[in-house]
């Protein structure tokens, strides 16, 4: 909040008469901007019985209007329903013993007693339609009424004493941002006043701002600082007796929030030691809602209806050792949609709950229905307490407050909050979700697995060499994917609900596993795939086009002779990496002819194909095929991720941070991004150098189609978070230079191959861009921007 506005009005009785006289009201103005707090004290005049007559009289006409099948506490019903009996059958001398009235009354409605009462439902439709005549008649004078009370209301705010405080607030209120006003007092009657059609904040069109009503006298509950956060929002939705309510809309809106992290759970017309048992269980809640009957008896208690065989109801003293325990396990918001929660909403200040809000008089059901659609909207949204309830007001009072309607019906919604505890926000009850240690492990294998299997299998001094032939899978991953795992992975735990993605992940996966497959299988092996003792003898029948110019190589890269005979070629892993070692050599001192490099293109191509030479054989693949397969699935599954990710980020409710995830989402698609240039490496120099792929000819079909995708991807996201953080330039800059640097590296396959390639000049060079990411992580990730 921005604002924050407390006043507290404290009944000053005259000793002479005994009568209430004066209200102290003191008035504190807290700027959470500027840290700023002021401090005033008045003495206004008590409400006038005008006022107080004007309240009632509307109070009286609009609860004749609320619709029979509204949230009107049963017991009210039964009153209505006795009464008319009564009435109609003065003549069977029916009286009425004050003492037993509430215990008469569920026989009277429930079933035949032995003075023979009974309900015709002819005479029940008659009653209906003259009911409905009536309301027609009542809702104008509703109309009038309530403008009345706003008036008289507005004529008591204009006094002079109250136009100090007015004065006050218009000197020290900015209604640029949200403002929060309590007002603190033990007086009932001025609990039930419209404070909400204040003119003084009608006139001044502040844009943000709700009126709550909290006792004088507060603290904070014990253990209110040891709020459990869950990774999802848990609602504990109790369904009380829905005798002529529609509580099966209340469940669907619930329901709703599930998608934004919402965990309801559904107790319907539960007995109380249900409610009890599940108020304190383990896990704790974050919010409780109450839909059904209730009311606020004569004593002032609140009442709740469980179920429809409930005729007695239960108080909240009845669960109060339950609730103390459900605050000190994480409950923080109860919202009570239901008829008369003035009483509830007393008792539970009482015992010190952080927050609460409930209805002040009886409303009509779809009313009640209307308020929770459109405070869960913006609840849901993060929106503050005050603002979720101050637009849920806006919604019922633009749809409802008509003469044809329910005028004034928008005022019963309020906050009753603990000003001793900060409001609560849908997110504050989340816990960013962390992906389990066996998930991140495989993240880190795909990372590190295929480096160590090659040094397990081949040896380090094979591992060098394999790692210049091939950077764009064995040093990329070490130096600068471990770093995109990890970002995506703290990305995702940014997302609340992941139930929606339970078809999108596994079909992402499944394309994966495809492209894999056609990866591994396909010809242009790489050398580590196959083990060191692999051999394979290809028929001389299936090879006539590529025989001749095998012959033509040159007895200093391979012995041809030793290796074919007259209907065989035997191909092995030693021979393989010897002739290529061999090539390189005659390929520097410029002593290899033309055809023979064919030659040796054409048999490289024929010992590392797939379908040719190794489909079938026995024991020819490595552990590091393996490995190889597993990290070139991740680096795909990474890549197809980021397009489901990326379609997320315009809805800031599906995010505990919204911008931290999109931080998350555009680091991870940059350091992805220097895989390009890796790639572009092997496909012009090891690739051509071995099969003469002939530069981007080497490139698999959807390659550059990938990369321009990944490429717009990176910078759709860049404009998002330049959107939202203007003057974070250092985050821009440095994902701006992690671009550039890509395809400039990229372009520059010498300065590749000096640095990670065959013309490595140092393998510590690796080590340092493995510092560099690490570096540009801190940099990236704590850097605050100036505001």
């Amino acid at each position: 909040m921005a604002q924050k506005i407390d006043l507290n009005l404290v009944e000053q009785i005259n000793k002479r008469t005994g009568e209430l006289e004066w209200f102290r009201i003191e008035v504190k103005i807290d700027n959470e901007n500027n840290s700023s707090k002021i401090y005033r004290r008045y003495l206004v005049h008590s409400v006038p019985e005008s006022l107080e007559s004007s309240l009632d009289q509307w109070k009286e006409t609009f609860s004749q209007i609320v619709n029979p099948r509204s949230r009107k506490n049963s017991t009210t019903a039964i009153e209505e329903n006795l009464s008319q009996v009564v009435d109609e059958d003065d003549d069977d001398g029916i009286t009425i013993d004050d003492d037993n009235y509430e215990e008469d009354l569920p026989q009277v409605v429930d079933e035949d007693d032995d003075d023979g009462i009974t309900i015709d439902d002819d005479d029940d439709e008659e009653e209906a339609a003259t009911n409905s005549q009536d309301e027609e008649d009542t809702r104008p004078n509703c109309w009038e009424s309530y403008l009345n009370l706003t008036t008289k209301f507005n004529n008591w705010l204009k006094s002079e004493r109250w136009l100090k405080v007015s004065d006050l607030l218009t000197e020290y209120l900015d209604n640029s941002g949200e403002i929060s006003v309590t007002i603190q007092t033990d007086n009932a009657l001025l609990k039930q006043l419209p404070w909400q059609e204040w003119e003084f904040f009608q006139e001044y069109e502040y844009s943000k701002i709700e009126i709550a009503i909290s006792p004088p006298e507060y603290e904070p509950p014990p253990g209110w600082k040891n709020i459990k956060r869950h990774p999802q929002v848990r609602i504990l939705v109790i369904l009380g007796d829905s005798d002529n309510i529609n509580t099966d809309r209340d469940s669907d809106l619930l329901n709703e929030v599930r998608k934004y992290g919402g965990n309801p759970k559904f107790l319907a017309q539960p007995t109380l030691e249900e409610l009890k048992t599940e108020l304190t269980e383990k896990k704790g809640w974050n919010i409780i809602f109450y839909s059904g009957h209730s009311k606020t008896n004569k004593n002032g208690q609140g009442v709740l209806y469980l179920n429809k065989s409930d005729k007695i109801g239960i108080t909240i003293d009845d669960i109060e050792e339950e609730l103390k325990v459900a605050i000190e396990q994480g409950l923080y918001l109860a919202i009570f949609n239901s008829c008369d929660g003035l009483g509830i909403a007393n008792r539970l200040a009482e015992l010190r709950f952080p927050q609460s809000i409930v209805m002040k008089e009886s409303i009509p059901d779809k009313m009640a229905i209307d308020f929770l659609k459109y405070f869960l909207k913006s609840f849901s949204r993060d929106e503050a307490l005050f603002v979720a309830v101050g637009k849920a007001r806006k919604g019922l009072k633009k749809e409802y407050n008509k003469p044809d309607k329910y005028p004034g019906g928008h005022s019963l919604p309020v906050i009753v909050p603990n000003p001793a505890v900060p409001l609560p926000t849908w997110k504050s009850f989340l816990s960013e979700y962390q992906l389990p240690l066996q998930l991140r492990l495989f993240g880190m294998l795909g990372v590190f697995g295929l480096p160590l299997s090659i040094i397990c299998e081949f040896g380090l001094e094979k591992f060098l060499w394999y790692a210049k032939l091939y950077p764009h899978m064995i040093i990329y991953p070490m130096c600068a994917f471990w770093a995109v795992i990890w970002s995506v992975c703290q990305g995702w735990g940014q997302i609340i609900n992941k139930y929606e993605f339970k078809w999108v992940i596994p079909i992402v996966l499944l394309i994966s596993i495809i492209v894999t497959c056609i990866e591994v299988t396909s010809p242009n092996m790489l050398l580590f795939e196959v083990s060191q003792s692999a051999q394979s003898s290809i028929k001389v029948s299936a090879i006539k086009g590529e025989l001749n110019s095998i012959k033509e190589i040159p007895l200093e890269i391979v012995n041809t002779r030793e290796l074919i005979n007259e209907d065989k070629i035997i191909i092995n892993k030693p021979t393989l990496e010897q002739a290529l070692l061999n090539y390189l050599k005659l390929k520097d001192n410029n002593k290899i002819t033309e055809s023979q490099v064919i030659g040796f293109h054409n048999f490289m191509t024929l010992g590392l194909n797939f379908n040719t030479t190794w489909k079938g054989r026995k024991n020819w693949v490595s552990i590091s095929r393996w490995f190889y397969a597993y990290t070139f699935l991740l680096i795909v599954f990474t890549i197809l991720i980021f397009i489901v990710l990326w379609g997320q980020v315009q809805e800031p409710r599906k995010f505990f941070n919204q911008n931290k995830y999109m931080q998350h989402l555009v680091f991870s698609q940059a350091m992805t991004l220097l895989w390009i240039p890796f790639r572009l490496y092997y496909v012009n120099e090891p690739k051509d150098l071995i099969f003469n792929s002939n530069n981007l000819q080497g490139f698999q079909p959807l390659e550059p189609f990938v990369f321009i995708i990944l490429f717009l991807l990176f910078v759709s996201t860049t404009y998002n978070i330049y959107k939202q953080q203007k003057k974070n330039w250092i985050l821009i800059i440095i994902t701006l230079v992690i671009i550039l640097l890509s395809f400039i590296i990229g372009a520059q396959t010498q300065l590749l191959s000096l640095l990670f390639g065959l013309n490595t000049i140092d393998e510590r060079i690796w080590i340092l861009f493995f510092i560099t990411t690490g570096l540009c992580i801190y940099l990236f990730f704590n850097y605050k921007s100036s505001k």
